[in-house]
């Protein structure tokens, strides 16, 4: 009932204004049940898995808002609506609304059981959706430019009478850190259930931010404070790859890499028949590697179908995880020159992901050798994660890695250039027309 009341303000949350009729939750059980609401606060946008590099398509599916963005076109929303847009937003409202509602009864509320955790959480929420967002509609992050460039309207109340320009690209990263880092202190160190936050989700997301930032320092640090916490690792040699789902349900059965559970708004556009798998991607990994026959289905015709999202079901799984976290220790040792323990790391990895006993550990070599080693795994082990179109960004903008993603379809060919504005999303036109808002360069 409480999610019904609140579906009022679901069509614009910048500016649209929800029913005056709305009930604010005032206490804590309410609370929680507006941030447990998983179809909402545990999803994330799937057009980016279409603008990247991993998938292939001839499939009439490909129609509207999935063709343009797998086309990188100038015009992507064909709709009245964006859940792109709306979804984070709609988060972002949910967690404000949370945060007034702790702040306002702050006197008789913060005493009891729950209080912090729940503060929290909606302080979690409120950063992981700003995240996605600027991995979308911004650019990527350099320091030398950040101060300039556009980031995200703040919306840090859920007043919807209160107007807000874009911030600086900086301002909205200092935003997220501020979140995570005041999360990290409220969150317990584990939940119970993993769509809920935990320390170590905030520490972990904290890590994925700051090496979407190319801080390779705090990436480093905070992906430790995880590790030395909880190291997990799901060893492949336990799966069955003749399953259609190979991997087990974090929610139901568990999986022990898995810190918190997001999933893709939508499977369907890379199911048989619609969507299949590059075939360079499938080719990269050696035959002792189980990951080849986990996430994979090669079919009759030739095509490749992935099977192995940790969501357990065809979600493209999009939360945070043990084996990220031993990624990014093993790229930000490496970029600090810390060669042997961030190799370390990654041989660790490897060792549960091949064949048992069949797996070499890679020996020290120089560094810029290393590098590409690992950027090589982040690319096989975090497939669909929806993490490569940041990393793509990311690589292209800091490391000049010059990397084109070149389609064909229907006869036409098609090409995104490296470091093209196409590679950030424009802001819906409805959205543009209600808050005045700086429309993204196309």
């Amino acid at each position: 009932m409480m999610m019904l009341i609140f579906m009022g303000c679901a069509k614009s949350f910048l500016d649209e204004k929800p029913d005056k009729g709305l009930v604010v939750p005032t206490n804590l059980e309410d609370m929680r049940a507006l941030l447990d609401n998983n179809g909402v606060m545990n999803v994330t946008s799937y057009y980016t898995i279409m603008s990247g590099d991993e998938l292939v398509s001839s499939s009439k599916i490909l129609e509207g808002l999935i063709f343009n963005s797998y086309t990188w076109a100038d015009q992507i929303w064909t709709s009245s609506l964006s859940s792109d847009w709306n979804k984070p937003f709609e988060q972002i409202f949910y967690a404000n609304v949370v945060l007034d509602g702790l702040l306002k009864r702050q006197s008789s509320l913060e005493k009891e059981s729950g209080y912090q955790e729940i503060k929290g959480a909606a302080l979690f929420y409120r950063s992981i959706a700003y995240f996605w967002l600027l991995q979308q509609f911004s650019k990527p992050y350099l320091k030398s430019t950040a101060g300039n460039e556009l980031g995200m309207p703040l919306r840090l109340t859920a007043d919807v009478n209160k107007k807000y320009s874009r911030s600086t690209l900086e301002e909205s990263y200092k935003q997220i850190i501020t979140d995570l880092e005041a999360a990290a202190a409220l969150l317990p160190m584990k939940s119970s259930v993993k769509t809920h936050p935990s320390k170590l989700a905030a520490y972990a997301l904290l890590a994925r931010t700051m090496l979407s930032m190319n801080d390779f320092e705090k990436a480093d640090f905070y992906a430790d404070k995880c590790l030395s916490i909880n190291n997990d690792l799901l060893d492949y040699n336990g799966l069955n790859a003749d399953l259609a789902r190979p991997f087990p349900n974090p929610l139901t059965i568990g999986n022990p890499e898995v810190i918190f559970y997001n999933r893709s708004s939508s499977s369907g556009f890379y199911q048989e028949g619609t969507t299949s798998v590059i075939r360079g991607i499938y080719d990269l990994y050696q035959s002792k590697d189980l990951r080849k026959a986990l996430f994979y289905t090669l079919n009759n015709n030739g095509n490749i179908n992935f099977k192995g999202s940790y969501v357990g079901g065809a979600s493209p799984f999009t939360g945070l995880t043990n084996n990220e976290l031993y990624l990014i220790k093993a790229e930000s040792g490496i970029r600090l020159n810390k060669l042997e323990e961030g190799l370390g790391y990654l041989n660790a990895l490897l060792k549960k992901r091949y064949a048992k006993n069949e797996f070499e550990p890679y020996p020290v070599s120089n560094q810029a050798a290393l590098l590409q080693l690992v950027l090589a795994e982040r690319k096989k082990e975090l497939v669909f994660r929806g993490l490569r179109w940041m990393d793509l960004r990311r690589l292209n903008a800091y490391d000049h890695a010059n990397i084109d993603i070149e389609r064909a379809f229907n006869g036409v060919t098609y090409v995104l250039k490296a470091n093209s504005p196409r590679f950030v999303f424009p802001i819906p036109d409805y959205e543009i027309e209600l808050s005045g808002l700086i429309q993204n360069e196309r």
